[in-house]
């Protein structure tokens, strides 16, 4: 009796269902974020500079991924009470983990780890640059911003200047080397959640 209760509580699904849901739940978060990238090409066609830190938006990016994942979890395989969804999240053995339990957690690892090697996706990136209010479009100054106690590398900040006006942003390294300490031809914008900065390659 017990043995069916604990089934029932980590199996709301069969097998083969939880396999069928879960596959197509991947294909269509792979082609909406295929599309969506698509749409905003811009951000990766051109040197990309954001008001907020670059490490910020992968942090606020993995909070919507785990957003997803348990929507997944309430609405895809049907894990939607308290006592089921403790049922996924609870630590195992690597060997005792039911294969349906496992099948959970990798579409976490698919759209954590494998869905941003396909799409080179930022989320809050793309979010963000839903908004394209112009703010400025013209030519700017760029100088580097030295940072004590930057311990991340791969990131930089500068600052901007256009129209006797300032503004902070940072970007990757290697795109900043590309634009700082010339005057060059930069578009700025609103996004929905911060201001960013896009330069021609």
């Amino acid at each position: 009796m017990k043995t069916t209760q604990k089934q029932s509580l980590e199996n709301p699904l069969r097998f083969s269902q939880l396999m069928y849901r879960s596959v197509i739940f991947c294909a269509i978060i792979l082609i909406l974020f295929l599309l969506f990238g698509k749409i905003n090409s811009k951000i990766t066609d051109n040197y990309y500079f954001s008001y907020l830190q670059i490490t910020e938006t992968y942090f606020y990016h993995t909070l919507i991924v785990f957003f997803i994942w348990f929507l997944y979890l309430i609405f895809v395989t049907k894990d939607n009470t308290l006592t089921r969804i403790w049922s996924v999240l609870k630590l195992r053995g690597i060997f005792s983990t039911p294969g349906i339990i496992l099948i959970r957690w990798n579409i976490l690892f698919f759209l954590l780890f494998l869905l941003p090697m396909f799409t080179s996706f930022n989320i809050v990136v793309h979010l963000n640059s839903i908004n394209n209010q112009v703010i400025y479009e013209g030519t700017a100054d760029v100088h580097l911003i030295e940072r004590k106690n930057n311990y991340d590398k791969r990131f930089e900040k500068i600052k901007v200047s256009y129209n006797n006006q300032q503004i902070e942003l940072y970007g990757h390294k290697k795109d900043v080397d590309n634009v700082v300490g010339k005057k060059i031809s930069v578009s700025i914008y609103q996004g929905v959640f911060y201001e960013y900065m896009l330069v021609k390659k």
